[in-house]
Order: C-alpha cells, then structure tokens, then sequence
C-alpha cells in the first residue's frame, strides 16, 4: 500500500500490498506533495516521512476477505517499531 501523489492529487495504490507503506512524491516537490496530502484528507509531510491517518487507510481498502485483518496486522507492526501515534502511522517518503 503506498500514497502516490502527482501534480496535484494524492490517491491510495496497490492496496493489497500491505507490507510495505510509503508515499511517492512523483515529479512533484516537497510544498506540492504536502497540499495534495492534506487536501486528500492523507496525511502530512515530515520531512524525509508522512504521517498518514489510518483510518484513512482503513477506508481507502476492502471490507472484506482477510484485508481488515492483515491491515490490522500491519499496523501492530508499525506500532512495534514505534511508527504510530495516536490514529497515525509514520511512512518514509520516496522522490522520483
């Protein structure tokens, strides 16, 4: 799962891929990814990570098969590693 965001816009991919998160700034720079985040209801840029609002996430996905549990599974990993905050889950960000 990772947040792409390009020109403008900032939308959840591959969402079945649920071991790795990150958010792909694609061809747009730090200011610009940041408002498209924000304005997505996303998340917010910290420099070199996001934080993005897992019940977003949880949102962004399917409601059913194993999905909810293998996001929660996700998430309790993140949580291990010091990567939540609240209702928030840090992600690196990539640059391309």
């Amino acid at each position: 799962m990772y947040i792409r965001v390009s020109t403008e816009t900032a939308t959840v991919e591959d969402l079945q891929n649920l071991h790795r998160l990150h958010v792909e700034l694609d061809g747009v720079d730090d200011r610009t990814g940041a408002g498209a985040l924000v304005a997505a209801g996303l998340g917010t840029l910290d420099g070199d990570h996001a934080w993005l609002p897992i019940p977003a996430l949880r949102a962004a996905g399917a409601d059913t098969g194993t999905w909810p549990a293998d996001f929660d599974t996700m998430i309790a990993y993140a949580r291990t590693q010091g990567w939540v905050d609240g209702d928030r889950v840090r992600a690196h960000v990539v640059r391309s």
